[in-house]
């Protein structure tokens, strides 16, 4: 069987601050946090150009206007654009080695960015070189849009780079002077609180389909009766354990079946016989550590995958034989007991 290679896992934020703005509105399981937060290092090849765009915008205003204020807004984009590119490439090869990757600075990063956006709309639009601003704003406005489209998994870091990078353009062009330009100050509440409702929505539509695909997953991979592995669950947590294999780990597969199963169900009926099973697998699964697995691949007949040893596996056995030897409640008045045979 051939290893397949994980994919990356990216650290949780540790910082509170961090933890507010990747929070999202709905009450999600970790799996789905450890892929929301993984979005954040999705589209590189968006996520690089946008660095080299801003760069290159700020060194062509600067041959055009080589003041104090955009030579400083210049070197603000060279040094944030150097920090978010290498906070990046360092948290990809971090996680894909398994090691903490600095969230929180990719965060501090993507905010760095946003505001130096908006200091350079700032100081274009109070030199009155209109033709600098409308560069710069375009810009501003194409970034501001792949600012939402990369963040709809985190809506709140979006809105707050959003604000970073045109509250300092509408700042300038009310301080410019010109009557015309107060717009702004109905344009800019208007069009981030309007973005904030629609990454809510889109948010919510992601999370809903994330759990969609992990219901669905489980109910592929899981017996409904019992809640333990199916066959397909089984093989894939086979090739999973097998691929992880060193030569210092081991890897044992136990074959169960009940014995005198089929006379409950024959005696009984077979809700009785349902009723056996659904304990049997939570003794099942009391009787093994957190880290092994149980699977049921027919009637009676289920299967355990365990990293254990063969020094220790007569332990265990002992274990299971005890715990699902034990007779078994049909109602408070009736329990029967089965046989166990393990290979």
């Amino acid at each position: 069987m051939s290893r397949a290679a994980a994919p990356p896992a990216f650290t949780a934020p540790r910082w509170p601050l961090s933890r507010w703005l990747l929070r999202v509105p709905e009450r999600i399981s970790p799996d789905i946090e450890s892929a929301l937060i993984a979005t954040l290092y999705g589209s590189m090849p968006t996520f690089y150009a946008s660095i080299v765009n801003s760069i290159a915008i700020a060194i062509l205003i600067a041959f055009r206007s080589p003041t104090w204020p955009i030579l400083a807004w210049l070197g603000l984009s060279v040094v944030v654009g150097a920090m978010r590119g290498g906070v990046a490439w360092y948290a990809l090869r971090a996680a894909a080695a398994g090691r903490p990757a600095p969230t929180d600075w990719h965060i501090v990063a993507n905010l760095a960015f946003a505001a130096s956006l908006g200091f350079g709309g700032f100081v274009t639009v109070l030199a009155v070189d209109w033709v600098s601003a409308a560069v710069v704003w375009t810009s501003i406005a194409a970034v501001a849009g792949g600012f939402a489209f990369r963040h709809v998994a985190t809506p709140r870091l979006a809105v707050a780079m959003l604000l970073l990078s045109l509250t300092p353009v509408c700042a300038g062009a009310v301080l410019s002077g010109e009557p015309i330009t107060y717009i702004c100050l109905l344009q800019l509440p208007a069009f981030v609180s309007t973005m904030a409702v629609a990454l809510r929505y889109m948010n919510g539509l992601l999370v809903r389909t994330m759990q969609a695909e992990r219901a669905q997953a489980h109910i592929a991979q899981h017996d409904t009766l019992t809640g333990l592995l199916n066959r397909t669950g089984l093989d894939e947590t086979v090739v999973s354990r097998w691929a992880a294999l060193t030569k210092d780990t081991a890897l044992t597969v136990l074959c169960i079946d009940l014995d005198g199963f089929k006379t409950i169900n024959d005696t009984l009926g077979h809700a009785a016989g349902d009723a056996v099973l659904r304990q049997f697998a939570d003794r099942l699964r009391g009787a093994l550590r957190a880290e092994d697995h149980a699977a049921r691949i027919g009637g009676d007949e289920f299967v355990v995958v365990a990293g254990i040893a063969e020094e220790a596996l007569a332990a265990l056995l002992a274990t299971l034989v005890e715990a699902l030897s034990a007779p078994y409640a049909i109602s408070d008045q009736v329990s029967v007991e089965v046989g166990v045979s393990i290979g």
